[in-house]
């Protein structure tokens, strides 16, 4: 069996992306908004944050649907409370994740999954990366047409 063939690819459609915009860059706000969102009983998927600059982040956090207005919510409190300019709420995003063990240790995978999304016209708005799993935010109704170029290109016959 090819070593191509033990990808996965997994699509999430019920989640929201929510960016904080101007968090300050001290030790420990991170910590502070986690653990008001894990008291919360909400689980966060994908975390990013930018470079700071002038002092300031911002920092995208991708959640269940499930969890939207419970978040929503806590960040509204938690904004003012740290000093943050605000934040906003994306509804219309998908993640999909191309996934196998050992993928950073695969020269070139990361892209081939950038170029064949790109072909498609489609524009990442996140990326995350882990020892196994290349994971992307894109628009959610541009997540079938990428799920089925990225099964083409990486041969992918198990579906998940």
């Amino acid at each position: 069996m090819s070593e191509e063939r033990n990808f996965q690819l997994l699509l999430d459609r019920d989640v929201v992306k929510f960016t904080l915009q101007g968090v300050p860059d001290r030790p420990g706000i991170a910590a502070e908004i986690f653990t008001i969102l894990s008291s919360a009983g909400i689980n966060v998927e994908l975390v990013i944050q930018t470079a700071s600059y002038a002092d300031v982040a911002e920092i995208s956090l991708v959640i269940k649907d499930e969890f939207v207005f419970a978040a929503e919510q806590q960040l509204q409190n938690l904004c003012p409370d740290m000093c943050a300019r605000g934040f906003y709420r994306d509804d219309g995003i998908g993640l999909i994740t191309l996934s196998r063990k050992n993928i950073f240790k695969m020269p070139g995978i990361a892209a081939r999954l950038f170029r064949v999304i790109a072909n498609l016209s489609i524009n990442i708005e996140l990326i995350s990366t882990s020892f196994d799993c290349l994971t992307c935010c894109i628009r959610e109704t541009e997540l079938s047409k990428a799920y089925q170029a990225l099964v083409e290109e990486f041969d992918i016959t198990q579906i998940h």
